[in-house]
């Protein structure tokens, strides 16, 4: 997918935009960002808008994570204890997920 030189400019807009309320805020940016990159922007498919705004997301948390983890401000020991309830809450969601697309959703889509 190729995006115009106005879809690029639209797009750094439209980032500038959510990024200034979330700096207001401080949360929602996706919920700002997904609507903006679909209707604005003009993404065909909406997937792509939420994939798209999940990495902006991932980049920049994990950007601030390591400068807060140079200042000192991250606590290792509870960044360690946290370890083992997501990757329960992960498992958790991923067989919850496969569980309702096996039972539910998919006889539902079946023509």
């Amino acid at each position: 997918m190729v995006l115009s030189v106005t879809q690029m400019a639209l797009a750094v807009a439209s980032g500038s935009i959510v990024g200034f309320s979330l700096g207001l805020v401080g949360g929602g940016g996706s919920i700002l960002a997904v609507p903006l990159l679909v209707y604005l922007v003009g993404l065909e498919n909406p997937h792509v808008a939420i994939g798209t705004s999940a990495v902006a997301v991932a980049l920049s948390a994990a950007g601030n994570l390591a400068v807060h983890a140079r200042a000192g401000n991250v606590n290792g020991a509870a960044r360690r204890s946290s370890r083992r309830p997501a990757l329960s809450a992960h498992s958790s969601v991923r067989l919850s997920a496969k569980w309702w697309t096996d039972i539910t959703c998919l006889p539902c889509l079946r023509s």
